[in-house]
Parts: C-alpha cells; sequence; structure tokens
C-alpha cells in the first residue's frame, strides 16, 4: 500500500489560515476504483473562501473539517475501473490536495483526458489553463494581454500615487476594469469609471484573510447607479468567456515543490 501525503482543513480561519491549526498534514493508504497520482496541484484564492463554516452559498461548497482540500490538478490515472480512463492516461480534474487520490463517482464527470497537442509545460494546465489563469489567481498575467489582442488600451495598477495620477489625470476615466483584488482598489476604479463603463469581478484577493470587521468598506459604490455602471461577477465553472489565442499569450508560473511545502 503507497502512503499518502495530503493537505487537511480543520476548521475555518478568521484570518490567515496558521498550520497546524487551520490546516494540517495527513499520511494515509490509498486504494479504489479510479486511482490518480496528483503531478501537479493548483492552489488558488478560492479555496481560501472555502475554509468557512457550513451555508448555503451556491459558487462553491464549505470544506469539511477533517477532509482534503479540493483543487484543480494535473494528474496519471494508476488504477481504473472506468472504462473511459485507462493506467497511464493524463488527466485533469478537482482532486483533493494529496500525493494519490481516489476518485468518487460525484467528482468523475469533470474529470477530461488531457490534450496537449502542442506539448505544453504540464504546469500550464494547473496555471494559465487551469483553475487559476481561467478565474483569479493567475489571471491579471493574461488579462491585460488578451484586453490588448482585442484592440483595447490596457492601463494597470500602480504602486505610487505619482503613477495614479498619471492614469486619471492624463489617460482619463476607465470604460472596462478587470478586478480580482477588491477593497480600495476597486473603490478607486469605482470613482474613475466612465459613464456606462463596465467592470468584471472574478475574486477580492486582498479580503479573503480579513476578519468580518476588518473588511473594506467601498466609499464610491454611489457611483454604480450614478455613471450608470454594469458589474458581471463569474467563477471559472460558469461558461468559458476566453477565446482562441493560440500561442499569444505569455505566462510565468510558480510552482513549489512537495505537499509538506504546499501550505507555507
Amino acid at each position: 500500500m503507497v502512503a499518502n501525503k495530503g493537505l487537511i482543513f480543520k476548521n475555518a480561519p478568521d484570518a490567515f489560515p496558521i498550520i497546524g491549526e487551520h490546516l494540517d498534514l495527513s499520511t494515509d493508504p490509498v486504494d479504489g476504483t479510479l486511482t490518480v497520482q496528483n503531478l501537479l496541484i493548483s492552489f488558488d484564492p478560492y479555496q481560501r473562501g472555502c475554509m468557512r463554516d457550513p451555508d448555503s452559498a451556491t459558487w462553491a461548497p464549505p470544506s469539511t473539517p477533517g477532509e482534503h482540500l479540493p483543487s484543480g490538478a494535473v494528474s496519471k490515472v494508476l488504477k481504473s475501473r472506468v472504462p473511459s480512463f485507462h493506467p497511464g492516461d493524463l488527466v485533469w480534474g478537482m482532486f483533493s490536495a494529496e500525493e494519490y487520490s481516489i476518485v468518487p463517482s460525484v467528482l468523475l464527470p469533470p474529470v477530461r483526458k488531457l490534450e496537449n497537442p502542442l506539448n505544453l509545460d504540464l504546469t500550464l494546465f494547473t496555471g494559465a489553463l487551469g483553475t487559476s489563469g481561467l478565474s483569479a489567481g493567475g489571471a491579471g498575467q493574461a488579462v491585460g494581454q488578451l484586453a490588448k489582442l482585442e484592440g483595447l488600451r490596457v492601463v494597470g495598477s500602480v504602486g505610487s500615487n505619482a503613477k495614479l495620477d498619471f492614469i486619471v489625470q492624463e489617460l482619463g476615466g476607465w470604460i472596462f476594469y478587470y478586478d480580482n483584488v477588491g477593497g480600495e482598489t476597486l473603490d478607486v476604479a469605482l470613482g474613475h469609471m466612465k459613464d456606462f463603463g463596465r467592470i468584471v469581478s472574478c475574486g477580492m484577493v486582498s479580503q479573503y484573510n480579513l476578519p468580518q470587521a476588518r473588511k473594506y468598506g467601498l466609499k464610491n459604490g454611489m457611483n454604480i447607479f450614478l455613471k450608470r455602471l454594469t458589474i458581471q461577477g463569474f467563477i471559472v465553472s460558469d461558461p468559458e468567456f476566453v477565446g482562441p489565442y493560440e500561442g499569444r499569450i505569455k505566462t510565468r508560473e510558480s510552482v513549489t515543490v512537495g505537499m509538506e511545502k504546499a501550505a507555507t
């Protein structure tokens, strides 16, 4: 029987998750009907949102204390009693954050064979082509490139008041704003949108690790109706928004080796 290191959710944190208190490592044997070895696992901002007490939210279920965190993964099939999968197949699916996973029947529908005719680096399927890149975590490096390919002038967020003044005073207001930060960054955007502008939101990472009392309250919310703005949120399981931009998107991936380092 193979030993299996995994990342266990213990209980919901009020702020930043602490190893040993909110997350822990497990070592369990693995055996089952469809058994996979997880070669690459994606750790994404949405997982922090899953570390919560039970509720009726529909975007993703809360994590269950004592069970592994769910994660998008590129995996190799080791054993299968499912006709569509065979040992040695590379697959992508929502598996548990562990070295090996038994895939229950409820998680089989989203599992798909990994089609890679261009022989791309497999890390891309947990980054730019996975949960992270198609929604929040790794989208920042891609969304500006997608906008440029559509003929738009792109302005990114900046790290100084001088640069902010340049954007606001010399470049004018914003027609489109793509947000995965929230908080003060979103508030600034609301303050400088043009009439009938559009905001796309796929995350608010600046707020995830703050207790409710410390989360930022928007001050420019009135501009939503004063400027007749349209705000659309989406998550990765919604229908795809990205078009075919073969070979024209550049990305960088951050890789951590070893399950024991996954939560650090």
